[in-house]
């Protein structure tokens, strides 16, 4: 199985030499290969692991994922920009450790942090930013373990 984040590499490299055409190639393509939706633009850290091949991830263009972080199937990082014009520093930013579990939304409304080391619970519904070390679950995800 293919890596997706192989192809994204690729991509990002193209993406930061504004290279116009090949990047959204390259994001179709991998989408095509892995079923994961990973535009150009996201900046990945090291050591992020996609469970399953991403199989049904789909990830803002501006979304910032930190080192270590872990990524199950079918999770999906959106914005919400429907009221309003979207701004460039709206971006969603994922912290270094992070879980998000499987099915897990995370849609944002302006800019939204997902704090180190936080676990995302399976089909939590993430309308506001987590603090770190913290477990959200839920429809909309609310706080069940808070770090120590």
């Amino acid at each position: 199985m293919i890596d997706p984040q192989k192809i994204h590499r690729l991509a990002r490299w193209l993406h930061l030499r504004r290279v116009r055409l090949l990047p959204g190639l390259l994001q179709r393509w991998n989408y095509f290969l892995t079923g994961c939706d990973l535009p150009g633009s996201v900046r990945i850290g090291r050591g992020v692991r996609f469970q399953h091949h991403g199989a049904g991830v789909i990830v803002h263009p501006r979304t910032v994922i930190g080192d270590d972080v872990m990524i199950h199937p079918q999770v999906v990082i959106g914005q919400n920009v429907r009221h309003r014009e979207p701004v460039d520093l709206d971006e969603i930013v994922i912290g270094e450790g992070a879980q998000l579990g499987a099915g897990a939304k995370i849609i944002a409304s302006g800019r939204l942090e997902i704090g180190a080391r936080a676990d995302v619970g399976a089909n939590a519904v993430v309308l506001e930013s987590v603090p770190p070390g913290c477990t959200v679950v839920g429809v909309p995800a609310r706080v069940v373990r808070s770090a120590g």
